[in-house]
């Protein structure tokens, strides 16, 4: 069984992920292909971008370039443009390598991306913008300009994506982390998932 898991920066995307390994699910971390891809696609990334985006060693400074793909959209869809199509194929195959086992997808874009359509369901995660803006500043530790940006460019991101009517979670995720346990819990119970 494959299950997604989406919802905007810092609503707690991770916590629910950390719950289904806890029940035996391999996670797909759509960040960490992400940054997988970057590296693999180098090369091509620069090309588009410029050299001044790389660090000392030739590889991708990841802040370089998010200092201007969160400020300039057409430059994200570019690089969205390059490695997102390279995330999909690394995913779908990671998941049809891997049938015997259940798989959890956590990432952001799960749905803009498509991958919902090899979900079996999803949960959507919320959290309101305090919680969320106090666990980026913690977490991340970065500056409130930083922060704001993340959130103004996924003001629109929505759990719609792919063709496929996938059944939908929505968790608020605001509570104590042993009430967000039983709930999932009782939804992968619900599935048939002990």
């Amino acid at each position: 069984m494959v299950v997604g898991i989406a919802g905007k920066y810092c609503s707690g995307k991770s916590t629910l992920t950390q719950i289904l390994i806890e029940h035996g699910f391999t996670e797909i971390n759509l960040d960490k292909v992400g940054h997988l891809c970057l590296r693999m696609y180098t090369g091509e990334v620069i090309k588009a971008f410029g050299r001044e985006i790389a660090d000392e060693n030739g590889d991708i400074s990841r802040e370089k370039l998010g200092e201007i793909v969160f400020r300039d959209p057409n430059k994200r869809r570019q690089l969205e443009s390059i490695i997102h199509p390279r995330m999909v194929d690394y995913v779908l195959q990671n998941i049809h390598t891997s049938r015997e086992r259940n798989t959890v997808i956590d990432g952001a874009l799960l749905f803009s991306m498509g991958l919902d359509s090899s979900c079996s369901f999803a949960f959507w995660v919320r959290a309101p913008i305090l919680h969320r803006f106090i666990r980026a500043f913690r977490r991340d530790r970065l500056s409130f300009r930083n922060i704001f940006s993340r959130f103004w460019t996924q003001r629109k991101l929505r759990p719609h994506g792919s063709l496929k009517d996938v059944d939908i979670y929505y968790i608020w995720n605001t509570g104590p982390h042993n009430k967000l346990k039983r709930r999932i819990e009782e939804i992968l119970l619900e599935r048939g998932i002990g």
